[in-house]
């Protein structure tokens, strides 16, 4: 019986032994599991700090000022469009005169759109199902609605571009929203790339003698690449690849700013900069921007496409003109809600009345979508968030900022077209 005890002792010993190690052998693998999970998401990590400590100070300053503005909201649409011609069904007003912490992720967003406007189309005048009328293609792509906006889907392979008289000018800009409703589930491998570019032929193909042409990769990796060439006189110049990790600003509607200043080319992926080169453009007249998408197996869908002249300067124009408009303010629909992608903008305008003692009077601008009052009021809440972003945000002295809505009443362009609507929302300021 002694013996029996024993052998049991020593097998329980043995089977305890082998739970154990069996424990420390899993315990070992959810640590590894768990340290891969830590470095894959380090640096949204930090940046989520950083992005809370900096807008902490804001928003607490900014929440006295900004209940009167909330009280003051009133139900309704009124100028339904943003700035920018999205109606994202915003909710409205909520009191922030920008878009909580994407404000402090867009702070080093330098991109100022063109102020004069040379084609804007949200495809609001098209049909679902039909290829959009201001554009041209090679290979067809059509207009769907989600959520209630349209969006052009794009042909794999289809070269499009926008159907206007040309040439482009030799600083310009251009921007458009891309939204992929099967990204990231879809992985779309890293030869899917939507490839933009700029050449002297008014046709569909990369012309070989001179162009400037940019590609970005979309794949749920943890690195995508941005292929950067141009030709000049036939020849390859500078062809390149850049390695980024911008997936995730396609998990939702994302943002795409292109600068072209002389010989400059510069893109923005909603606020992070993933091309800037000094000499990618040929000194030639370019005739148009064009795009196309290859090999992306899901919808690939843009919308919201501005382009517009640029490079004027802000300065002289205030000085010597007396007043400045712009249309590179951008508000969430139907509120005063400013969007972070306004920064660049602000920071201009900002960077102007700091160097000296000049004085503004910002005038508000709807276009004439929804009540003739509610637009009134709209306006008159949109200039007082931009007169109290300059002022908490970038530290302008408030007494030389005054500020006033004029609704619907003042247009500069045809508020029946979608091009003329992006005109007639505006900011505009006036020297004092």
């Amino acid at each position: 019986m002694k013996t029996f005890r024993i052998l049991v002792l020593i097998l329980a010993l043995c089977f305890a032994g082998s739970v154990q190690a069996q424990f420390f052998k899993k315990l070992k693998k959810r640590v590894e599991q768990a340290a891969e999970e830590t470095v894959y998401r380090k640096s949204e990590e930090k940046a989520a700090e950083k992005t809370e400590r900096a807008m902490d100070s804001i928003l607490a300053a900014k929440k006295k000022k900004n209940k009167k503005l909330k009280k003051d909201k009133k139900n309704g649409s009124g100028d339904q469009n943003t700035s920018d011609g999205v109606e994202d069904g915003a909710e409205g007003y909520e009191g922030d005169t920008a878009s909580g912490t994407d404000l402090a992720v867009f702070r080093k967003f330098d991109f100022v759109p063109g102020e004069e406007i040379i084609l804007y189309d949200d495809f609001s005048a098209d049909a679902t199902g039909d290829f959009p009328s201001n554009w041209d293609s090679n290979g067809g792509g059509e207009i769907v609605e989600v959520d209630g906006n349209k969006w052009l889907r794009l042909q794999s392979g289809a070269t499009v571009l926008p159907i206007w008289d040309g040439p482009l000018p030799k600083e310009f800009t251009a921007e458009f929203d891309v939204l992929l409703p099967g990204y990231p589930a879809y992985d779309g491998g890293p030869v899917s790339r939507l490839w933009v570019w700029i050449d002297q032929s008014t046709g569909y193909d990369l012309d070989n003698e001179n162009r400037a042409e940019v590609a970005l990769t979309f794949w749920t990796a943890l690195e995508n690449s941005v292929y950067i060439n141009n030709r000049v006189d036939r020849k390859h110049v500078i062809r390149n690849s850049l390695k980024y990790r911008y997936h995730e600003e396609f998990y939702d509607k994302a943002h795409i700013s292109v600068a072209v200043n002389n010989r400059r080319f510069r893109m923005w992926i909603n606020a992070l900069k993933v091309v800037d080169v000094p000499r990618l453009v040929p000194e030639v007249t370019m005739a148009n921007f064009k795009m196309k998408m290859k090999d992306y197996k899901e919808d690939f869908l843009i919308s919201n496409f501005k382009l517009a002249a640029g490079g004027q300067d802000l300065r002289a124009q205030l000085m010597n003109e007396g007043k400045f408009s712009t249309t590179g303010i951008l508000f969430d629909s139907g509120s005063a809600t400013i969007k972070a992608e306004s920064y660049g903008v602000l920071k201009s305008i900002a960077t102007v009345l700091l160097d000296g003692s000049l004085s503004v009077f910002i005038l508000g601008h709807t276009d004439a979508d929804g009540n003739e009052d509610t637009n009134l009021s709209l306006s008159e809440q949109r200039a007082e968030a931009v007169k109290n972003i300059l002022i908490s945000e970038f530290g302008v002295d408030a007494s030389r900022l005054l500020s006033e809505g004029r609704g619907e009443s003042e247009p500069v362009a045809d508020n029946s077209t979608p091009e003329g609507k992006a005109k007639n929302r505006r900011v505009e300021f006036i020297k004092l």
